[in-house]
């Protein structure tokens, strides 16, 4: 089933609209414009999160979820913008629209695993227990992960490299003391999922050997857990730019 869903994603010709690669700069645009203003790590990780999620949706549109669940989870994400007062607030907005995307892609490519339900089912104990705009986007982020998992697995990943992403994931997650390196630990979980996500899609190898070898070269300079969840949110931004831009160019009528 994976490999129909699979073969089905990446080879169904379709005709891609110019205005996917429209929207697609318009967010990296965006970004860039931001990144000019921000002074810290939490303001880092609110626009790097803002354009993950923005990503996301596009994303969802290009795998043709449903259009009124993707209004609604930008709805959503447009007002509770209007409420946050603060970056983590606004974070946290943002890791939810993102985790909801990717639980709308999830469906699409493989509607009967049952991974997406229990990750859903999961986000939702969590939030009623989170008790801070970290802790909230902990659980969002920890559930934007499981929901790309399912998403990869069903495009074809390698499944080994997906178990050891997994499995380093719950290895560090047992010695996570706060929200603060559960947040590091997911973010980074999840830019590993994206690196073998846009290997599956054909993203120019050059192209991605250079945005994973700028992390590793920056990862030496973060002294904290805010700055790592800032970085891998920032790399997973340049991965999901690769992955949506190698989608349009390989599905579009020239």
């Amino acid at each position: 089933m994976k490999q129909t869903l699979a073969a089905i994603f990446l080879f169904t010709s379709l005709f891609i609209s110019a205005d996917y690669s429209k929207d697609l700069d318009s967010i990296k645009s965006s970004l860039a414009s931001m990144e000019i203003y921000v002074e810290s790590a939490p303001q880092q990780m609110q626009i790097y999160t803002d354009a993950n999620a923005e990503y996301a949706g596009l994303l969802a549109d290009l795998n043709g979820a449903n259009p009124d669940d993707i209004s609604s989870v930008k709805s959503s994400k447009s007002s509770g913008s209007i409420y946050a007062s603060s970056a983590p607030q606004e974070q946290a907005n943002n890791t939810k629209a993102f985790a909801a995307y990717l639980n709308l892609i999830a469906k699409e490519l493989d509607p009967n695993n049952s991974a997406s339900a229990e990750a859903s089912s999961s986000l939702s104990s969590s939030e009623i227990y989170a008790s801070s705009a970290l802790q909230q986007s902990a659980a969002r982020t920890l559930a934007g992960y499981r929901f790309l998992k399912v998403i990869v697995e069903a495009s074809g990943g390698d499944k080994e490299i997906i178990a050891s992403i997994e499995s380093t994931r719950t290895s560090t997650d047992i010695y996570s003391t706060s929200a603060y390196h559960q947040n590091a630990n997911y973010s980074e979980s999840t830019t590993k999922l994206l690196k073998e996500y846009a290997k599956v899609m054909g993203v120019d190898e050059g192209e991605l050997s250079s945005v994973m070898t700028s992390m590793s070269s920056r990862e030496i300079y973060v002294d904290s857990a805010l700055q790592q969840v800032a970085l891998y949110e920032d790399t997973s931004a340049q991965l999901l730019y690769l992955i949506i831009n190698t989608f349009i160019n390989s599905n579009t009528i020239q």
